[in-house]
């Protein structure tokens, strides 16, 4: 696939866990005061998708445009740049995975990850 191209569908998809991520909002699955975007700090860290419940992270996001499964790894870049916000509130932090490729078993081991593909932005 051409580089534009997959740069393309790369942001299309963000947005669209973006979106979904607002719709878990709307099902009760994160605090109903749930506010989410995405966040970035300089050149030093970004976020696709974030949710703050007042001002406290409730959900912090990737999205991945990509084949491959997502694994431990990605979950331990994602806790590094998950640093950088202010700490979770009581309820905790969920780590959230939007991929194409979906997930490998190590990363559903986990218990505060979610893992979401392509149809979970269609279908729910």
């Amino acid at each position: 696939m051409d580089d534009y191209l997959a740069y393309w569908f790369a942001r299309v998809f963000a947005a669209g866990a973006r979106a979904h991520a607002q719709r878990l909002v709307t099902t009760g699955a994160l605090p109903d005061d749930t506010i989410t975007g995405r966040w970035w700090l300089d050149e030093t860290v970004e976020i696709d998708v974030l949710g703050l419940s007042g001002d406290h992270p409730v959900l912090v996001g990737e999205a991945r445009w990509q084949t491959r499964p997502l694994s431990s790894r990605d979950l331990t870049e994602l806790r590094r740049r998950a640093a950088h916000l202010p700490p979770p509130g009581p309820a905790g932090l969920i780590f959230a995975f939007w991929s194409r490729g979906g997930v490998d078993d190590t990363l559903l081991a986990h218990p505060d990850v979610r893992a979401f593909t392509a149809d979970d932005l269609v279908t729910h």
